[in-house]
């Protein structure tokens, strides 16, 4: 199973992380993923970690945000845990300073259906 996989679902890129990765990897993923959409005008990001162990840096949560600028969206991130809530906990404070719309979830058809409703 990979550790990093994308999906389109209508207007929500959907990214599933399942093990550590490197920024290198999730510039990659990204790279592919914005690639294959036409328009990033009105589209949201759910980065579903749910089934990732939590490990990351104020780093590599600045290096995400900022490659998810692009997207004209908000973005959902879906957690497991409490060390999981208090890494997005981090991000959703950095995305705010940055301008981004983010909110955490701890189910992902939760995180979906508030994406649909914007």
């Amino acid at each position: 199973m990979m550790a990093l996989s994308y999906e389109m679902d209508a207007d929500v890129l959907v990214i599933r992380q399942r093990d550590n990765v490197e920024a290198e990897e999730i510039r990659t993923l990204m790279d592919a993923a914005f690639s294959s959409i036409e328009s990033f005008k009105n589209i949201h990001l759910l980065w579903d970690a749910s089934e990732a162990p939590a490990q990351a840096s104020a780093d590599k949560i600045k290096r995400l945000l900022q490659l998810a600028l692009p997207l004209s969206g908000c973005i959902a991130i879906v957690v497991s845990n409490k060390l999981q809530y208090g890494l997005a906990r981090m991000t959703v404070a950095y995305g705010e300073q940055i301008g981004l719309k983010i909110q955490i979830f701890d189910n992902a058809d939760l995180a979906k259906t508030w994406l649909d409703s914007l």
